[in-house]
């Protein structure tokens, strides 16, 4: 027990959060991933800090944080942008493909952090048709300035497939942007979604 506490006493003592990221993945990988339980309960800290920093220390311990999934998709909807940012990147490291974070992620790809917007395009583009229900959304997303937040959007919604036809014309349009890695996926998503579709030449 004293060992599992020897790392939040450590960011008391001021000795910084790299320290405590390091030694929750040390002791977790030499116990089974005990401290899973504690970061968990950091996930409902009134300080927003420690809320981040437990979504940072759950990334850390990848796969080994598996049962913190259904809590760091809840802290998706977090007040704090930072907070809602490692909770992407902690369910990205962790591997998990969570269908019921699809309503979060649809949310935050209007959200106004660039990252929380790039984080929520790319974990959708890896759910295939579990991404569908987002379908209005990332065809709004087409328009978003950012073109490496546009590229995972329109991946997104060729992994979706034929359910995603609706987007075609937006697609057409995205297949004429100016950006080349845009423009091939776009191209490639079309033919994923209808065959018989052919993006417009630009």
């Amino acid at each position: 027990m004293q060992t599992l506490l020897t790392w939040k006493n450590m960011a008391l003592a001021g000795l910084g959060i790299v320290l405590v990221v390091i030694a929750a993945v040390v002791v977790a990988r030499q116990m089974g991933g005990a401290p899973t339980a504690r970061l968990i309960r950091e996930l409902q800290d009134p300080d927003d800090d420690v809320r981040q920093e437990a979504a940072k220390a759950l990334g850390e311990l990848g796969p080994l944080a598996k049962e913190a999934v259904p809590s760091l998709v809840a802290a998706l909807q977090d007040s704090d942008s930072k907070v809602r940012y490692r909770a992407l990147k902690a369910l990205s490291k962790i591997g998990v493909a969570e269908k019921s974070a699809v309503p979060a992620l649809t949310s935050l790809l209007q959200d106004n952090d660039r990252d929380v917007r790039y984080y929520s395009a790319k974990m959708l583009s890896k759910m295939g048709r579990d991404a569908a229900p987002a379908l209005e959304a990332l065809t709004r997303s087409l328009a978003d300035r950012d073109p490496e937040i546009r590229y995972y959007v329109v991946k997104s919604l060729g992994e979706i497939g034929p359910d995603a036809r609706s987007a075609v014309p937006a697609l057409q349009k995205a297949a004429r942007a100016d950006d080349p890695r845009v423009r091939e996926i776009a191209v490639s998503s079309i033919r994923k979604i209808d065959r018989s579709q052919v993006a417009s030449p630009r």
